[in-house]
């Protein structure tokens, strides 16, 4: 499911009349969802009683039910069970932060009915740690995932704050002791905001190099450098064979388009290793290009020809977190 289906949905669930009852609302998605026009609603008699909802304060909340409803019927495989319609309310459910449906995915993924199958954007039960991840776990839910399915690094996300903070990162070695980063940790990609689409699109189902060059129509190679600019990010790792994995700290990063993900945006790209090391939050002018030259030559093994090259690059980034990440 892609951003153009997300904004079709939305716009769909924003042209009901708010007045439909709940189990209506949740059939028609069902259908959309499956590829079908949605039923026209039929006239209700004037002594119909709708089903009652669980909001009423506009479209999104509206659409946010109609999709818990729908995975909850997820939880009797008997009654619900493809597994391109649950993919389908997976993707949404991460993409609109429906945070009600936490509960619900934990019990999908605890039941284990769907261990081991895959649905559109690949195994159902990662999908479902991702989601949670995002949406949020209480201290009793950590500790079930870390025991089924070793998750020792799961953090509570919160209750979608105003301005998202993400998980800790180690603070930087001292200064008489400089942090030698690999090569792939240097940026060489000039624009963040084309890391954060990136991350976007693995969360969306992205897994490899070759995949994320197909969609944003750029070279295999560049794809491989914003790949890499997200992991010093410490947002996707780079599993064996090339896969794409999101971390805890990139599933809770807010979707690009999320103004309230400005701050978080912001901060992730003031803890990159060579931002925190250039002192930005206490320097008066921004470091010129060869500082900045000399800051990656102090911090990697680079050769001087890649080091001026990285530089420009470098000094985007800083101007990028400078100008509060627009």
């Amino acid at each position: 499911m892609d951003r153009v289906a997300i904004a079709t949905i939305k716009q769909w669930a924003e042209a009901r009349d708010p007045a439909d009852d709940l189990e209506r609302f949740t059939e028609e998605l069902r259908e959309l969802l499956r590829g079908a026009e949605p039923p026209q609603p039929e006239e209700a008699a004037d002594d119909d009683l709708p089903t009652p909802r669980l909001s009423a304060d506009g479209a999104d909340e509206q659409l946010g039910d109609a999709v818990c409803l729908l995975l909850q019927r997820f939880l009797s495989p008997a009654r619900e069970g493809d597994p391109r319609l649950l993919s389908d309310l997976l993707h949404l459910t991460l993409r609109l932060r429906v945070n009600g449906a936490c509960e619900t995915v934990a019990g999908l993924l605890v039941g284990g009915a769907y261990r081991g199958v895959d649905g559109l954007d690949g195994p159902l039960d990662t999908q479902m740690l991702t989601v949670l991840h995002a949406c949020g776990l209480d201290e009793e839910q950590r500790g079930v995932l870390r025991d089924l399915f070793g998750e020792d690094d799961a953090q509570p996300d919160g209750d979608a704050p105003e301005e998202p903070v993400l998980p800790a990162v180690p603070p930087p070695a001292p200064d008489d002791e400089p942090q030698i980063l690999r090569g792939d940790q240097v940026p060489q990609v000039n624009d963040p905001d084309q890391v954060f689409a990136f991350i976007d699109a693995v969360k969306e189902g992205i897994g490899d190099r070759r995949a994320y060059a197909d969609q944003a129509r750029v070279s295999i190679r560049q794809a491989d450098f914003v790949a890499r600019a997200a992991a010093a990010l410490g947002m996707i790792r780079i599993a064996r064979g090339g896969i794409f994995e999101v971390t805890e700290r990139g599933a809770a990063l807010p979707f690009a388009e999320d103004p309230n993900g400005r701050a978080a945006r912001h901060q992730a790209v003031g803890e990159h290793p060579l931002i925190r090391a250039a002192g930005l939050q206490a320097a008066e002018t921004l470091p010129s290009l060869e500082q900045l030259q000399a800051l990656i030559a102090s911090r990697s093994e680079l050769g001087a020809g890649t080091i001026r090259r990285r530089a420009q690059a470098l000094r985007r980034w800083v101007e990028w977190w400078a100008s509060g990440g627009t």
